[in-house]
């Protein structure tokens, strides 16, 4: 009987674990997407120009 209760226990366990794990995601991708719309990078660019914009931003992407 005591390996059947350890063994709910584990199970109840992981599952919080897995809810803490689901909610952390949630919350970086949330961080993550307000500061990508931060970046202020003008419509109608080509390719070659994203990439300079986005060059010039660029104190805005790495902390030193």
């Amino acid at each position: 009987m005591a390996a059947r209760t350890g063994a709910k226990q584990r199970g109840e366990n992981e599952v919080e674990f897995g809810r803490i794990v689901a909610f952390s995601d949630g919350v970086f991708s949330i961080a993550i997407m307000l500061l990508v719309l931060n970046i202020g990078i003008d419509k109608g660019l080509s390719a070659g120009q994203i990439d300079n914009a986005l060059w010039d931003k660029r104190d805005l992407f790495f902390a030193g």
